[in-house]
C-alpha cells in the first residue's frame, strides 16, 4: 500500500484507557494506553518531548497538553465535557503516533458512550455527535516541530454499545461466533476504568430501548479490593503489612490482583510471593453484586434480550478471565458473552464498522 493513502484506525478514547486498533499487512495491530493527559500552562518552547502536543485548548487559545504514563496532575476525563475536549483530541492523536502513522493520512472511527450518543429521548444526539467529530478534526501539532502529527481527513462516531456487538461477532481466530448468529437484540455492559455503562441496543437498527451510566467502574472494585486486604492483613489472614497496603495506589493494587500474588514477578524468587487470590475472589464476587441489581433496574425483561454482552477491562475481574477466578456473570443471562481482549473491544469494532464501509477500496492495511 502507497504511504500517500490514508490508514484506517478504530479508536475509543475512554475515560481510563484509550484503545487503538488498525489493520497491518498481515494481522491486526492492537495498543491501549491510560488517559493520562496533563495541561501545561503556557507556552512550551525548544522541547523535543514527542508526548507534548499543542492544540486549540477549550477556551479558543493554543493549549499544551502532556501523555502521561502516570496519573500525576492529570485533567479528569470522567466528566461528560471530556469527549469534546482538547485533551481528548490531544489523546487520540497522541495513540494514533504511538502506532506508527506519525504524518500519515488516517480515517478514523472513535466512540461515543450511549448516554451521549443518545439524547434524553433515545434518539441520536446529532449536534453531540457532530461536535465530537469536528473536534477531533482540528489541528494538534507536536511540541517538536520535527514530530509530524497524523492527519486525521475524515472521522465517524460509533455508539459503544454497536461496536461492542460488531467486536462480539467474531471470535479470536477470526471465525464467526455461532452465539450471536442472528441476534440483534442485545445488552452490553462496558466495565470501564472509572464507569459502567449498560445499553439495551437493536445492533441492526441502532434504536437504544434503555441505558444508564454508575460510577462504579474497574476503580470501584480495586477500591474494595483494596480494604479487604487491610482486612485480611489485620486479621492476620494475609501476610502483608496493614500499612503497606494503605500506601499501596490503586494501580498497585490492579498490578497485584492481576497477577494473584505480592512479590516479585522473578521466577527464581516465587517461594517469597504471598497468594491474593482469595481476597480477588472475594472481592469480585461482592462488586459483581452492583452490576445485577443496575441490570435488573435497567433491564427488567433481561432474559427477554438475545444476548448479554460484557466488554471492558473489569470483564477480566468479572468473567474468569483471571488465573482460576469462577466466572461470577455466567448466571446472568442463557447467553453471556465476553469478547477476546474485551478491553479493547470497542475499538476493535469501530475498526470492523470502518474496514467495511471501506472494503471496496484500498484504505484497509498498512503496508511495510
Amino acid at each position: 500500500m502507497s504511504k500517500s493513502a490514508p490508514v484506517l484506525v478504530g479508536m475509543d478514547c475512554g475515560s481510563g484507557n484509550v484503545a487503538t486498533v488498525m489493520a497491518t499487512s498481515d494481522s491486526m495491530k492492537v495498543r491501549l494506553t491510560p488517559s493520562y493527559v496533563r495541561h501545561l500552562p503556557g507556552a512550551t518552547k525548544g522541547t523535543d518531548l514527542r508526548n507534548m502536543w499543542i492544540t486549540k485548548g477549550d477556551n479558543g487559545s493554543d493549549a499544551t497538553y502532556a501523555v502521561q504514563s502516570k496519573a500525576i496532575n492529570v485533567v479528569d476525563t470522567r466528566t461528560k465535557d471530556y469527549q469534546l475536549s482538547a485533551a481528548c483530541r490531544v489523546l487520540v492523536v497522541n495513540a494514533i503516533s504511538s502506532i506508527g502513522l506519525a504524518g500519515r493520512k488516517v480515517i478514523i472511527a472513535d466512540t461515543l458512550p450511549a448516554d451521549q450518543f443518545y439524547d434524553d429521548n433515545n434518539s441520536l444526539n446529532r449536534t453531540h455527535i457532530e461536535k465530537k467529530r469536528e473536534s477531533l478534526k482540528m489541528a494538534v501539532r507536536n511540541a517538536n516541530a520535527d514530530i509530524h502529527s497524523p492527519e486525521i481527513i475524515e472521522v465517524r462516531i460509533m455508539p459503544e454499545g454497536v461496536t461492542a456487538f460488531n467486536a462480539a461477532l467474531y471470535q479470536q481466530d477470526g471465525s464467526s461466533e455461532p452465539r450471536l448468529e442472528g441476534v440483534s437484540d442485545v445488552v452490553i455492559v462496558d466495565i470501564g476504568r472509572y464507569t459502567i455503562n449498560y445499553a439495551h441496543i437493536d445492533c441492526d437498527t441502532q434504536d437504544l430501548f434503555a441505558r444508564a451510566t454508575s460510577d462504579q467502574g474497574v476503580h470501584a472494585f480495586l477500591t474494595l479490593l483494596k480494604q479487604l486486604m487491610i482486612e485480611s492483613a489485620e486479621d492476620g489472614m494475609l501476610a502483608i503489612p496493614a500499612e503497606t497496603i494503605r500506601k499501596m495506589t490503586l494501580d498497585d493494587i490492579d498490578a497485584v490482583a492481576r497477577a494473584g500474588y505480592y512479590g516479585s514477578p522473578i521466577e527464581a524468587l516465587k517461594d517469597k510471593r504471598i497468594p491474593v487470590i482469595d481476597v480477588v475472589k472475594a472481592a469480585a464476587s461482592t462488586y459483581v453484586e452492583e452490576i445485577k441489581y443496575k441490570l435488573s433496574v435497567v433491564v427488567p425483561q433481561l432474559g427477554n434480550a438475545h444476548a448479554l454482552i460484557v466488554v471492558g477491562g473489569g470483564a477480566h475481574y468479572v468473567g474468569g478471565l483471571l488465573h482460576n477466578m469462577p466466572n461470577y456473570i455466567a448466571d446472568l443471562h442463557d447467553n453471556v458473552i465476553i469478547p477476546h481482549q474485551p478491553e479493547c473491544a470497542n475499538a476493535r469494532g469501530a475498526f470492523i464498522a470502518l474496514q467495511a464501509e471501506f472494503e471496496d477500496e484500498e484504505l484497509t492495511t498498512e503496508g511495510s
